[in-house]
């Protein structure tokens, strides 16, 4: 019974409740079999407490128990939460050391918690020769470093403020001791780059180690190489890797494509705000857009939405940006149901839309002047 509990715990991230149920089950005589504890070091590995993983590997040892290479697996994600990528590495040599199973899972949680592609790209060699098949998802892991990287390089998107909402609202809200509207999410924190980085030799490295990726590539991997375009918002090689995905490889493209590409015509837009080719580009994103509808089926409509209404405003296109708004409330009160309530409409569009109306405000100065 405890240690269904426990793993159900474990699941939410809620190393409070785990360690309390932890010490019930100790409280009343029982003794911890070897199954609780994976749960409980999972339950802190998920809330970043590298501190708390290593408590429960120490009451294995007192206990006589040999930790599993699941306990080392927790370890490895609270230390990549935290940034400590020497120390994931570090555990990863313990469970090859100890003589336990290497697994993929534990290979890719490895690479994850890496911030270094060398040293990633080092894990996948040694994990092919204890035995470990290297299949895409590996591969792509180690993308996503050359991904996290270069955000890291180039300078914070200006968005709106997560969470603003009215004084009214606010007021209501805390009178029904409801929480927040839309709760303050942390952003990622940035790492900071090493000497002499780029964004363009990271960017190159990372295309570079696409390319010789010895396995079939999947719809993952071309989503991955078009963010990475699309960050320094080439527009041109974005179409040129959707072009192969697509037409060459017969990839079928998912709502995080469409979202890619969308979000390439905000990054050049943001950096070139008043190009001649600029209602083209706008109207490509818009049929994105309707393309990631069809394949989202009814699931990640809001991001979609936030994502065009942030191009809106990137744009400095109010009107366009307020009439998307009127349509998407007239499509919610069109299809709207007993059984489904009315939604809200998301505080950000506004936000959005007080972007675009300063967007628009110096445009339209130097037209004047002109």
């Amino acid at each position: 019974t405890f240690t269904a509990a426990l793993r159900a715990t474990a699941a939410l991230g809620d190393p409070k409740t785990s360690e309390a149920l932890y010490r019930e089950m100790v409280k009343k005589g029982l003794v911890p079999p070897p199954e609780v504890y994976e749960p409980l070091a999972r339950a802190y590995a998920l809330s970043a407490d590298v501190d708390g993983v290593y408590d429960v590997l120490g009451r294995m040892k007192r206990q006589g128990l040999r930790p599993a290479a699941k306990l080392y697996q927790c370890a490895i994600i609270a230390l990549g939460k935290n940034g400590e990528e020497a120390m994931a590495v570090r555990c990863f040599n313990a469970v090859v050391k100890e003589g336990l199973d290497v697994t993929a899972q534990l290979v890719a949680d490895t690479v994850q918690a890496c911030h270094d592609p060398a040293a990633a790209e080092d894990v996948l060699l040694r994990a092919e020769g204890y035995g470990v098949p290297l299949c895409i998802r590996l591969y792509n892991s180690v993308l996503q470093i050359y991904l996290r990287n270069l955000s890291d390089l180039l300078p914070p998107p200006i968005t709106p403020s997560r969470g603003r909402q009215s004084p009214e609202q606010a007021a209501c809200r805390a009178a029904k001791g409801a929480p927040p509207l839309v709760p303050p999410k942390p952003p990622r924190p940035r790492r900071q780059p090493p000497a002499g980085a780029t964004a363009e030799g990271t960017r190159a490295a990372g295309v570079a180690f696409a390319r010789g990726i010895p396995v079939a590539k999947n719809v993952v991997t071309y989503n991955l190489l078009m963010k990475l375009h699309g960050l320094v918002g080439d527009l041109a090689a974005v179409l040129r890797t959707y072009k192969l995905a697509v037409d060459a490889e017969g990839v079928t493209p998912t709502v995080h494509t469409y979202g890619a590409l969308m979000a390439a015509v905000t990054a050049k837009t943001r950096k070139h705000p008043a190009a001649p080719e600029q209602d083209r580009e706008v109207q490509l994103a818009e049929l994105a857009y309707r393309q990631a509808l069809r394949a989202a089926r009814g699931t990640g409509l809001v991001n979609l939405q936030l994502k065009l209404a942030e191009l809106y405003a990137a744009a400095a296109r109010p009107d366009a940006l307020q009439a998307f708004i009127a349509g998407l409330a007239e499509e919610d009160r069109k299809h709207r149901h007993r059984r489904r309530p009315r939604r809200p409409l998301h505080p950000m569009f506004e936000e959005y839309l007080d972007m675009a109306r300063q967007a628009q405000a110096p445009l339209s100065e130097k037209e004047e002047s002109r």
